[in-house]
């Protein structure tokens, strides 16, 4: 017998055998419906029961890949088919440690219910590839493409949303990214606004995932070693650990010994496929570091990289303080810009044709007030080294500290607050076709599953 709101497993030798309630710990779900713990079968659709009595498992008809629930009631119930969503939340549930599980986020915040999880482990190969995802979407246009993409894939990727901050609050749970950090990198802001502006810039998790997701060819279908992500302006741990988290090997390169360490101490909260790397040194040598860290690794010292995502200094914006060598406390915008190009040509040089680059950048003030179009010198860098810019974009970014500033810039002199950053997406080569994407492995229409 079944209490009411109870469910059984749809697969045969599962029903009147397993009269198991709809919870975490028997069911889960995902983006076509419902799956079994046991046996990974989906449950097409439950009935579920209205009114004072107990219910007992009926078996489903042959083929007929349901399972229904009826009443034997002293009064008759109110049923109601309920038709299962195919875009609920879910989450990937994979197992760091003993003592920690990194739960990946669902996609698509279309409802409220609460998500629940899948027990996928590193070992468990045969479970990860039964959880990817399907191609039946419902829904209204929005919600299909969180299902399919993470968030809408538009020109402007609206980072302030609903979904995307729900999404980020998932990530920035699992670490810190300003950790390491010196405080008041922008130290301006503070004359710029009231206290409470920020005074440091962290990378946006959710693009990351993002950019990771469309433009790098995917880890699991390359069976004979990692997909290699170059980050030649590592900062934070932000970008190295969501790259982990998605499969792929992540070598950074950062300038700040007091960054790296304390980015490393992080990561080894987790038990990633591929830990990623963070190597002190200056971005210019980024061709000779990632040699070296894939020679370490047993890889041919020449081997070509997959995906290169980077965000650079905005010049002297933030001042990171660590010499010379760094491009954010050199003395002029024409002395950060011949550096900057000479990096690029580096970065271009290790990536493979047809592959891709993403650069998040934004334009700054120089001292007399007039813009440095940062944006189109990293175009124009790119495009001087053998790359298409393939995708030009804006980041929304939220508003609220800008309003801060508002005042008071826009009185004193008429200058308008920045609120998007431009992310610029390259491939090597003089052209990218379906066919292209295809043989590198570049499939933004299903999502990685997280191997953490």
């Amino acid at each position: 017998m079944l209490e009411r709101g109870q469910k059984t497993c749809t697969k045969a030798g599962h029903v009147g055998e397993r009269t198991l309630p709809l919870t975490n710990e028997h069911f889960y779900m995902y983006k076509s419906g419902y799956f079994c713990r046991q046996c990974k079968k989906r449950q097409m659709s439950i009935k579920r029961v209205r009114g004072p009595t107990t219910v007992e498992s009926s078996s489903p008809s042959p083929g007929s890949g349901t399972a229904t629930l009826s009443t034997e009631a002293t009064h008759s119930a109110t049923e109601e088919t309920v038709s299962l969503h195919p875009i609920l939340p879910t989450t990937h549930d994979f197992t760091v440690d003993e003592q920690t599980k990194f739960e990946y986020p669902s996609p698509s915040p279309c409802s409220d219910t609460e998500p629940l999880s899948t027990e996928a482990t590193l070992a468990d190969t045969e479970e990860t590839e039964s959880l990817r995802p399907t191609h039946d979407f419902s829904g209204d246009g929005q919600t299909k493409l969180e299902a399919r993409f993470i968030v809408p894939p538009f020109s402007a990727l609206i980072a302030y949303n609903s979904s995307w901050q729900k999404r980020k609050k998932f990530w920035n749970s699992k670490f810190d990214s300003s950790r390491g950090r010196k405080p008041d990198l922008i130290a301006h802001f503070k004359s710029l606004g009231p206290e409470g502006c920020p005074t440091s810039s962290v990378f946006d998790p959710v693009l990351m995932e993002c950019l990771c997701s469309w433009f790098c060819p995917r880890a699991e279908l390359k069976t004979d070693g990692p997909r290699i992500v170059v980050d030649p302006f590592a900062g934070g741990c932000v970008r190295g650990i969501v790259a982990s988290a998605l499969g792929l090997l992540y070598i950074g390169v950062d300038i700040s010994e007091m960054q790296v360490t304390e980015n490393r101490k992080q990561a080894s909260e987790f038990n990633f496929r591929y830990s990623p790397v963070w190597v002190v040194g200056d971005a210019e040598d980024v061709d000779v570091i990632v040699s070296c860290v894939l020679q370490g690794m047993g890889m041919s010292s020449d081997t070509k990289v997959d995906f290169i995502c980077s965000c650079p200094p905005y010049y002297n914006l933030e001042k990171y303080g660590c010499g010379e060598k760094d491009l954010s406390m050199l003395s002029s915008y024409d002395e950060f810009l011949v550096k900057y190009r000479r990096i690029i040509k580096k970065c271009a040089s290790i990536l493979r044709p047809s592959h891709m680059a993403c650069f998040v950048v934004g334009n700054v003030r120089g001292e007399g007030g007039g813009m440095h179009t940062l944006h189109s010198d990293t175009v124009s860098s790119f495009i001087e080294n053998g790359c298409i810019l393939y995708n030009d974009a804006v980041l929304l970014t939220s508003t609220v500290s800008a309003g801060m500033r508002a005042t008071r810039t826009m009185s004193a002199a008429s200058k308008l607050i920045p609120v998007h950053q431009n992310v610029c997406v390259f491939v090597k080569g003089t052209s990218f076709t379906k066919t292209d994407a295809q043989n590198v492995g570049i499939q933004p229409n299903s999502l990685a599953t997280a191997e953490v």
